[in-house]
């Protein structure tokens, strides 16, 4: 049960907003990670050709998987790409890129091996943190990374196997607020 309730829902913001990289014009987040296998997705206002170059060492993103595109709305592009063939329970640095954009180098671990008994899964629950002029989001975010860390002493990606984000994203739930919330949350990776 493990395997599933993680391969569902992790990973949407361990990649990109708790990682601390700098913005870069792509903001890649993760989802739905396995023991071989990771989705990195991103959305942008153009149609593009999505890539993601990656490896086990950041100097050597040897390995590259193409993504799909879909078409969500006037100026809306979702894009995502599957890498595949991966071991369990390994660390892989990735950057997305497209003709024009990439995005910063970053880093995620894969799961385990399903039942293996030498391994603690641990949680971090967030959430109702919709107001679109008040920060809330990061602070969660950055309160969640910094008490991890502080506990274990390592990464936050080295300790939490899964993340989840219950109520509300936004306020409204327009696209323009998900926007304003995805730029609040990139100046953040910047400072």
């Amino acid at each position: 049960m493990k395997k599933n309730i993680i391969s569902s829902s992790i990973s949407l913001l361990l990649g990109a907003s708790l990682s601390g990289i700098a913005q870069a014009e792509i903001s890649p987040y993760l989802q739905t990670v396995t023991e071989q296998s990771i989705w990195v997705n991103w959305i942008s206002d153009t149609e593009q050709s999505p890539a993601v170059r990656f490896g086990a060492d950041s100097d050597e993103l040897t390995k590259v998987a193409v993504g799909t595109t879909e078409k969500l709305g006037d100026n809306y592009y979702y894009h995502s790409v599957q890498l595949t063939n991966l071991l369990p329970s390994q660390h892989y640095y990735y950057q997305a890129y497209s003709e024009t954009d990439s995005s910063d180098v970053a880093r995620f671990k894969t799961l385990p091996v399903d039942g293996d008994s030498d391994t603690t899964t641990r949680v971090l629950v967030i959430g109702d943190h919709q107001i679109i002029d008040d920060p809330r989001h990061q602070k969660l975010v950055a309160a969640g990374k910094a008490k991890i860390e502080t506990q274990f002493g390592q990464p936050i990606e080295d300790v939490v196997d899964l993340m989840v984000n219950f109520g509300d994203q936004v306020h409204y739930g327009t696209l323009e607020q998900y926007k304003k919330l995805s730029a609040l949350t990139s100046r953040q990776r910047q400072a």
